[in-house]
């Protein structure tokens, strides 16, 4: 019998044996008796046994309830039971000579217990907590198996791809894209915009062509196809020698043909993909506008000029009709997808937010763990993935989220300064963040990229065990809200694990004093491991084989300062995109909640928790610039408080200071309160229900 399966009941039965082996039949029956009334009455209710009745003495239904509950608890749990007992006894309502007899009883029986050889010594306890618990079978595999929407089958493709577009065609892409990002583009009377922001309008534009293209009523050549079959596009010349209102009749036929042509696309969308959303509408229209910007640019010198072009008329117009339709949408809070599926189910007294750190994060953590239930270790790279895994989320559970993006492109130094800073202790972990001149940039010379650190000074103050601190430079919003520099806080765990042990394990890998094959010497940085034998359970990132660890990422970076990124691909090592990185958040929250979870419904978790705790508008101001937003936006967009939760206060105040403090005693006659009665209930009151108290009084 070992000691990873010997349970209470298996024990006592042991230790019963010896005790009547040792004494006389009636005192092995008193000593029996009292010690299994100690164990029943004064340890077990420590161990979570509830007992049916609640009275002095156990009755036949407790006895048999705690005879079946000893057969759950285990040896291990017993490590801690002197203190358990110790509680136990010092809150318990039995005379002094009970408390004697069975706090006697019990040490007696631990004392024996901790004397068997199947007491677990303290390398088994320790390889206990380095193992992960199983993992409890779900049967839910792929996200794919859990429609959000009534949609049937997959989506319908009707994207123009790049392979099959004409030169032609393939010069006004590169042209317009140059259009939309360039820093300068001859005659444009428009900001350039992000790289990211432009391929979402390319890749609306390339749908829009494969419609034009395919599946319209009247297809067009793919050789003759171009930006003017999408937004009609009229030259001055072609309004030369027109009567104004020959010049006004030819702009409303092809205002005329812009709507047809808009009204098709979104019946065509809706058929064949059940796409109704006023959101999708818009990105569509949006994508013609940046066409119509396009094909015009020759014919204004100011951006109001565009306004005065008819067909400009024409798509305001219809972007109008999208806009009311999608603001009534985010008024009532309707969407395409079941956003139940989307959204966890939080347990009473809880929040989405909280539901999900206890019931996701907690146990993606614990998976971190390097050995499984047998005591083996894990294949290394089992355990490098569990630590992405956990991080990933960590960094938007735990942390106020930005969308992902800036997660996708947060990197980390591979390499350091050649002479140490001062304040960089001499075995300190050390991920600096590069000098501004070795770091990408945009071409006006501000910063353009996100890094990961680990320092031991910041903004002036010393860290004498350093910090992390994520350093956001380029993300959506940064022209507002410029670099974004927050301080990762260190979170000790349960186990006495702390987040930035989590964060070494994955960065730098984990060495261990474990083992007894193939060991090594370990002489690194970390100066309670130099000299002491063990192995690399994992090498962390370096698992993945990332593609950065010997490439430059950009042409500024010298041959000394070399970076990669924080979370690269586990079975490609490179940047992971928008769908692999979104996917495996997917994934992960399906497998283990059964729910459709992305890091953008965490952004609506965190504001919706917000309004439901009741942050004061500091700390809504401080929330909303910690993600990247305003506070209207945080209220307009992400909160998504229950029209219950909303009423909820309103309906307490009620209750609580017109209702249960002005209600009219029986037969309609006004009672006089005593005096030092309502003395006591006003000093109960918080400074602002006095002040409420007051205005009601006087209002009556």
């Amino acid at each position: 019998m070992t000691a990873k399966f010997i349970n209470l009941d298996q024990i006592l039965e042991l230790y019963f044996e010896e005790i009547k082996a040792n004494y006389s039949p009636i005192q092995a029956e008193r000593i029996i008796n009292e010690t299994r009334s100690a164990i029943y009455r004064i340890l077990l209710p420590k161990l979570g046994f509830k007992r049916l009745v609640s009275s002095k003495k156990m009755t036949g239904a407790d006895v048999q309830s705690a005879e079946a509950y000893i057969k759950t608890i285990t040896v291990l749990r017993l490590r801690k039971g002197r203190q358990l007992i110790a509680q136990a006894l010092e809150n318990s309502t039995l005379s002094q000579a009970s408390r004697n007899t069975y706090g006697n009883r019990l040490e007696k029986f631990l004392c024996w217990t901790e004397s068997q050889s199947w007491w677990p010594t303290d390398r088994f306890l320790r390889i206990q907590d380095q193992c992960r618990p199983p993992k409890l079978p779900s049967g839910r595999r792929r996200v794919q198996d859990l429609p959000l929407t009534s949609r049937q089958g997959a989506y319908f493709e009707y994207s123009l791809p790049e392979a099959e577009t004409p030169p032609k065609l393939q010069a006004q892409f590169d042209d317009i894209e140059r259009f939309m990002t360039a820093s300068y583009y001859p005659g444009r009377v428009l900001r350039a915009i992000k790289e990211d922001t432009c391929k979402s309008y390319l890749k609306d534009i390339r749908l829009l062509l494969g419609y034009a293209y395919r599946h319209q009523d009247s297809p067009v050549a793919l050789n003759e196809l171009s930006f003017a079959h999408l937004v009609p596009y009229v030259s001055e010349e072609d309004l030369e020698g027109l009567t104004p209102k020959q010049q006004k009749q030819l702009w409303r036929e092809k205002q005329l043909q812009l709507e047809a042509w808009i009204a098709g696309y979104f019946k065509f969308i809706r058929e064949k993909n059940a796409s109704t959303s006023p959101r999708t509408q818009l990105s569509k229209l949006t994508a013609l506008k940046r066409i119509a910007w396009y094909l015009y640019r020759h014919q204004v010198s100011l951006p109001g000029d565009y306004r005065s072009i008819p067909i400009f008329v024409a798509l305001e117009e219809q972007i109008r009709k999208v806009v009311a339709v999608k603001k009534k949408w985010e008024v009532t809070r309707t969407f395409v997808a079941n956003q139940d599926l989307k959204w966890p189910d939080p347990v009473e007294g809880e929040t989405a937010l909280t539901t999900l750190r206890r019931a996701l994060l907690e146990p993606l953590r614990i998976q971190c763990r390097p050995r499984r239930k047998t005591g083996d270790f894990c294949e290394p790279f089992v355990i490098a993935i569990s630590h992405q895994h956990y991080l990933k989320w960590a960094f938007i559970i735990d942390l106020p989220p930005r969308r992902s993006k800036p997660y996708r492109d947060t990197l980390i130094a591979l390499s350091c300064p050649v002479t140490r800073p001062a304040d960089v202790p001499v075995d300190g972990c050390y991920f600096p963040l590069p000098p501004s001149e070795e770091r990408k940039k945009n071409e006006d010379g501000t910063l353009a990229d996100n890094y990961l650190y680990r320092d031991y000074s910041f903004k002036g103050q010393l860290y004498p065990e350093g910090i992390w601190v994520l350093e956001l430079a380029s993300y959506k919003t940064d022209e507002t809200y410029g670099i974004y520099s927050m301080l990762i806080p260190e979170r000790t765990f349960e186990d006495g694990t702390t987040f930035y042990q989590h964060l070494d394990h994955y960065l730098c890998g984990w060495w261990m004093a474990e083992g007894k094959k193939h060991l090594q010497v370990y002489d690194w940085w970390d100066p309670e491991l130099k000299g002491r034998r063990g192995k690399w359970v994992t090498a962390g990132r370096a698992e993945f084989d990332p593609k950065d660890s010997c490439e430059q990422p950009h042409r500024r970076q010298s041959a000394i300062w070399r970076s990669g990124y924080l979370f690269p691909v586990p079975n490609k090592g490179i940047q992971a995109d928008a769908n692999s990185f979104v996917g495996s958040f997917q994934r992960t929250s399906y497998q283990i909640l059964g729910k459709n979870i992305t890091p953008h419904m965490l952004r609506a978790m965190w504001a919706t928790w917000a309004f439901q705790v009741g942050l004061s508008d500091a700390e809504l101001r401080s929330l909303a610039y910690a993600m990247g937003h305003s506070v209207e936006t945080l209220r307009k967009i992400y909160e998504r408080t229950t029209p219950e939760e909303k009423l909820r206060p309103i309906s307490e105040a009620i209750d609580r200071l017109l209702f249960q403090q002005l209600e009219e005693p029986p037969e309609n006659k006004i009672a006089k309160p005593d005096l030092l009665t309502l003395i006591k209930g006003l000093r109960d009151l918080s400074p602002e229900e006095r002040q409420q108290v007051i205005k009601l009084a006087e209002g009556a």
